[in-house]
């Protein structure tokens, strides 16, 4: 119940942030009338994420990824990131957007006065359904090359290790 508060008040707050920002980066529509910014919130994950997503054109978009959460570490409190960023070409139609999309993220853990990163690069297959003009749900299945840190590995792989993950994930966007 916590971490669903915490990704309410965070999804509050981001929401906010964006419909007091300027109106000019909102109100530009690409040609299927879609908005072009739009804000997502994982609905299955451990940490606390976020998207961001631009429509650079109906066929091509840039998400950035921001990741956050507090974790313990051999007894010590910590602090987790993550970042990224992925490309990802689109086809489809107004309501139902195919996409291939390739990316590359940075989970980082600060833990006392240590910090370990393992660093991943991913490829993931897509659909996103427009449920209205500024809402859509997006299901993802993937895989990424997890490069772990050699001390200690926040994504969960064996520290000093190059493994192959695979992942899905459910998405649901709103668009300003």
């Amino acid at each position: 119940m916590k971490i669903f508060a915490r990704r309410v008040l965070l999804f509050t707050f981001v929401v906010c942030f964006f419909a007091i920002s300027s109106e000019r980066v909102f109100a530009s529509e690409g040609e299927h009338g879609r908005p072009k910014l739009g804000i997502g919130i994982p609905v299955s994950v451990q940490i606390d994420e976020f998207y961001f997503k631009w429509w650079l054109n109906d066929n091509i978009t840039i998400e950035p990824l921001f990741g956050f959460g507090m974790v313990s570490v051999n007894e010590n409190k910590g602090y987790n990131w993550e970042l990224g960023l992925e490309v990802a070409p689109r086809w489809g139609n107004e309501k139902l957007v195919k996409f291939i999309g390739v990316g590359y993220a940075m989970n980082i853990l600060k833990s006392g006065s240590e910090t370990y990163t393992d660093k991943l690069l991913g490829i993931e297959f897509g659909l996103e359904y427009f449920v209205k003009e500024k809402l859509s749900v997006v299901g993802i299945v993937g895989g990424n090359f997890v490069f772990a840190d050699d001390g200690y590995s926040p994504y969960g792989s064996i520290p000093g290790s190059t493994t192959f993950n695979t992942a899905s994930s459910l998405i649901v966007y709103l668009y300003f």
